[in-house]
């Protein structure tokens, strides 16, 4: 019932699982599981993992991400969104409820320029987009790094 993405070693390249479906206005709520794969030397921290959640994107010809929105995973990420065509998006700047290491609901609500987007049930963001995507696929996405794997499971996407 899970997606796995996994990296054994560290890798520069993104590792991408793209969707076929063009989305305009939807719906998508999942669980994901973002853990370092491995275990860290003694004495020391397991390194952190990072990954996200694009939506309303497009491929590019180099098989880069280009336009839409990514909701950020891991670090001091969790729940960050960012806007791919370069605009700044504030979002939430207080803590955010984050299970590390373990199961977190994502939430991710786009109708026509307002974008809404919930980390285990608390509000992230929650603006008007007006110059931002108006369609485009969903992307998961595990970023370069060392060992790690990223788990999405349970989607349910709404049109």
């Amino acid at each position: 019932g899970e997606i796995v993405g996994r990296r054994a070693k560290a890798d520069p390249v993104v590792q991408w699982l793209r969707s076929d479906m063009i989305l305009g206005d939807f719906r998508l709520v999942l669980e994901v599981k973002l853990t370092p794969a491995g275990l860290p030397a003694a004495g020391e921290a397991p390194p952190a993992a990072s990954a996200g959640v694009f939506f309303r994107a497009e491929s590019a010809p180099n098989g880069a991400v280009r336009g839409g929105y990514r909701f950020n995973l891991g670090g001091r990420q969790w729940g960050r969104l960012e806007d791919q065509g370069g605009r700044a998006i504030p979002g939430n700047a207080g803590p955010l409820p984050v299970n590390a290491g373990e199961w977190n609901t994502l939430e991710i609500v786009a109708a026509g320029a307002r974008i809404e987007t919930r980390l285990n049930g608390v509000l992230c963001d929650s603006d008007d987009h007006p110059a931002g995507a108006r369609q485009g696929s969903v992307i998961v996405a595990l970023d370069p790094g060392g060992p790690a794997e990223l788990r999405p499971r349970n989607l349910r996407l709404a049109l």
